[in-house]
């Protein structure tokens, strides 16, 4: 009776895990769609009652790779392959209802061309800790993940271009990984004041164009799709002139302060926005901008792009550092003449909020400014010597 039952079992679980031949077809795509031949798939057999084993095919010049396995009647494979650090993996079911299991599909791997993608991340205006990230390249397929550096991911979808605000200022180094992609990374400071999108700014030519002219150069900056008005006061008179470039005639020498004031309304893509800059003209015997034997003389404000109003200068090679600065500024500079040097830096409105004045020698010089006191944003700071200027833009973390 022993032999009998156990006859029984024996051939119960020769049944239970009969073999099949599994057939397997796979091709080997980078992302655009290109055979990648000589590549290796790693075949991995999870056969019920049969336990794991792994066989390897390579592909030919189509990027197709054949071959066959044992297998029982359920279970699953899985096929891998890795070409130049990108990866895919596919997995087939099989049942005993599949007579003979034939897997077909493809693996697609980015070529190295697919992973050459550009990251960047730009303010947005409507909230100075706001950020729009986005990357780019020739294949934009498969998912993205977003590691803004404070502690959170996002996974987007290939083509996303997600806004992200962080909960406060400071440097932060943001990661983009893409499918069967290397991560790439990079920088990005968060200043966390309010954006200015245009910028009231011009530059006196020291030059006399003409006996009794002088040339001003508007130099104000606003986004490409922002329509602006401005607003000029030339310091002798209530008059304002509501054009972008004015000429005014003083009737006697001295020295006048003008000031432009830009504004723009809102739009979809920026907010409204208004700047004012001021500087001041000296015409006297020790700094004739202006031939001190002429009556009257007469202002033009000109475009930057007219070729002229370069000013002359007495201040060469004008550096600051670091920038963006969290505390101290440092400031190289070549002056051609031992000279009183006014150090002055500007808002983004105009306004003076430090000024300094030193004693300078002809050739190099050096010198800190203490910004620590300074709220964080955009600033000017201009070099003055004789009725000349240099000015830069910086940064206050």
């Amino acid at each position: 009776m022993k032999k009998v039952i156990t006859l029984i079992l024996l051939t119960l679980g020769t049944f239970a895990f009969a073999q099949k031949t599994a057939q397997v077809n796979m091709y080997v795509l980078d992302g655009l769609g290109n055979a990648i031949p000589n590549s290796i798939i790693r075949v991995q057999n999870f056969s019920t009652g049969q336990g794991y084993n792994i066989e390897y095919y390579k592909t030919d010049h189509s990027g197709l790779a054949s071959g066959t396995m044992n297998c029982t009647n359920s279970g699953f494979l899985r096929c891998g392959t890795v070409v130049n650090n990108c990866a895919d993996t596919v997995i087939y079911n099989f049942t005993s209802a599949t007579a003979v299991p034939t897997f077909n599909d493809t693996l697609v791997v980015c070529s190295p061309a697919d992973c050459n993608f550009s990251i960047s991340a730009t303010p947005l205006v409507t909230n100075s800790l706001s950020y729009a990230f986005s990357h780019t390249r020739a294949n934009n397929t498969g998912n993205a993940w977003y590691d803004f550096g404070d502690g959170n991911v996002w996974q987007v979808a290939s083509m996303s271009s997600p806004h992200y605000t962080y909960a406060s200022a400071g440097i932060y180094v943001y990661c983009v990984s893409l499918e069967n992609c290397p991560t790439q990374c990079d920088t990005v400071v968060v200043t966390g004041t309010p954006i200015t999108t245009c910028n009231a700014y011009f530059e006196i030519d020291s030059a006399t164009i003409a006996p009794g002219q002088l040339n001003i150069v508007d130099k104000s900056t606003a986004p490409t799709a922002v329509t602006l008005s401005y607003l000029w006061y030339f310091g002798d008179t209530a008059s304002y002139y509501p054009t972008r470039y004015p000429s005014h005639t003083f009737t006697s020498a001295g020295k006048y302060p003008i000031c432009v004031t830009i504004n723009s309304l809102a739009t979809p893509n920026a907010p409204a926005c208004t700047s004012t800059y001021c500087d001041t003209i000296t015409i006297d015997s020790t700094g004739n901008l202006v031939n001190k034997t002429f009556p009257g003389f007469t202002v033009n404000v000109v475009s930057s792009s007219s070729g002229i109003g370069i000013p002359e200068t007495y201040i060469e090679d004008f550096k600051l550092y670091p920038n963006p600065s969290s505390e101290n500024t440092t400031i190289e500079y070549i002056s051609h003449e031992n000279a009183e040097i006014d150090v002055l830096i500007f808002n983004s409105s105009g306004k003076i909020v430090l000024q300094e004045n030193q004693r300078i020698t002809s050739g190099e010089n050096k010198m800190t400014l203490n910004t620590q006191n300074l709220e964080s944003g955009f600033y000017y700071i201009r070099l003055e010597i004789d009725g000349t200027s240099k000015t830069e833009k910086f940064i206050k973390l």
